[in-house]
């Protein structure tokens, strides 16, 4: 299917829709229950994908008052989406990936006002929250300003994805790569162990306070 925002004029597609769509690749991110299932790495790559997809879909909107509502539905699905990605970057162990999450949330309180101004508040730890009475009313194109491809936030915002999407992809070879060297110097280790052991059970034995004449 053709990255469209809708399908059909007129038709009015939910929030959940838009969730789904999001999250096509891996749909066992999209729940609570099955999240629970998955590595965080695995996790962080599926929420960086999917933010990745909803800023397309986002960008795909022609901002008018005939598709008000699915745009609405769609930044909905949107803050659930880039909330799990905040999330799931957050609770990585990987460095980059942490650096990253911080500067992500840097960027959304550089824009705390706008979104503010049409409804969605920038919490604490820096996940996103709707107010449904302000959201719903708000004017649409002042989510135009904020959420259509020629957005400067939807830009950022899809290049620290895209970075934490590339970054989770390879993060389980790099622990592959250092477990095979812990594993390496530790075979070696103990090796030299081993060989410092044998040499010291061919060595004649003295008692304290003995001195050994070969």
């Amino acid at each position: 299917m053709a990255n469209t925002a809708y399908v059909g004029a007129g038709t009015t597609l939910g929030t959940s829709y838009y969730m789904r769509r999001f999250y096509a690749s891996n749909a066992d991110a999209r729940t609570t229950t099955s999240r629970s299932n998955l590595t965080n790495s695995t996790l962080t790559g599926a929420d960086s994908h999917a933010l990745r997809r909803a800023i397309r879909s986002l960008g795909s909107f022609t901002y008018d008052d005939d598709n008000e509502t699915n745009i609405k539905n769609s930044v909905s699905a949107f803050i659930s989406t880039y909330n799990n990605m905040i999330n799931s970057s957050g609770a990585s162990d990987d460095r980059t990936v942490k650096n990253t999450q911080k500067s992500l949330k840097n960027l959304t309180a550089e824009y705390e006002s706008q979104l503010d101004k049409i409804g969605i508040t920038v919490k604490g730890n820096g996940t996103l929250e709707s107010r449904s009475s302000l959201f719903g009313s708000a004017d649409i194109s002042k989510f135009e300003s904020l959420f259509s491809s020629d957005s400067e936030y939807m830009q950022r915002v899809n290049s620290y994805a895209r970075r934490l999407e590339n970054r989770s992809n390879i993060l389980p070879f790099c622990y592959i790569n250092v477990l095979c060297f812990n594993f390496h110097w530790s075979n070696r280790f103990s090796n030299a162990l081993l060989h410092f052991r044998n040499r010291l059970g061919s060595l004649p034995f003295c008692n304290p306070g003995e001195r050994h004449i070969n």
